[in-house]
């Protein structure tokens, strides 16, 4: 009984000591792991404005991702097109890209690669509200109106090809008229031929 009692007290006085341990790993880990994802996570403060079609890309050149970047790419999803625009570390640094935009929504992903090897990404969103007085300026042509575009040019080749036929059919009967007169001339020279010696015969 003494001796069961007096390891129950040892383990009693190292039960506060465990704990105590305990809370100052967990601590410990706690304040490393936020030290390090505050790190991965850094923001390059990517924005996007629209004017018209044209659509400008930037982010903050002061960034931390940003002065260690060894290149980065922006992916697009322009409706249902995807495309890229690769950055170089000079490109980065040096300004803003550009971006000729299709359709009414466009999503931008924006990977930067930094020289220790790590990712930083970013997206940004631009939907467009157009209202219908300025949906022709767009450039996208509706079925109806290239149909319509489409049987103009037909009418037109149509029209030209019967005005020079017109044209061809003309200067043949100019020709026509040419050998009616030649023929003319020389049935008027037989008659009067004929009629000379006819003249002769009876004198």
């Amino acid at each position: 009984m003494q001796e069961h009692s007096f390891g129950g007290e040892r383990w009693l006085w190292l039960l506060p000591v465990v704990l105590v341990l305990g809370v100052i790993a967990f601590v410990v880990y706690h304040k490393t792991a936020g030290s390090v994802g505050s790190s991965s996570v850094a923001p390059i403060a990517l924005r996007i404005a629209g004017q018209g079609r044209n659509v400008q890309i930037s982010w903050d050149q002061n960034a931390a991702p940003i002065q260690t970047a060894d290149h980065a790419v922006i992916k697009i999803q322009d409706g249902p097109a995807t495309s890229e625009i690769a950055l170089s570390s000079d490109k980065l640094h040096s300004g803003p890209a550009s971006y000729l935009r299709r359709s009414n929504d466009v999503g931008f992903d924006m990977t930067v690669y930094t020289q220790a090897g790590s990712e930083v990404h970013e997206y940004a969103r631009l939907v467009v509200q157009e209202s219908p007085a300025s949906a022709p300026s767009s450039g996208i042509e509706s079925p109806d109106a290239s149909q319509l575009r489409i049987q103009r040019l037909e009418y037109e080749a149509q029209i030209k090809q019967l005005k020079e036929d017109a044209r061809k059919q003309a200067a043949r009967a100019d020709q026509l008229q040419d050998v009616v007169r030649i023929l003319q001339n020389r049935m008027s020279v037989d008659a009067g031929r004929h009629s000379s010696d006819a003249d002769k015969q009876s004198k």
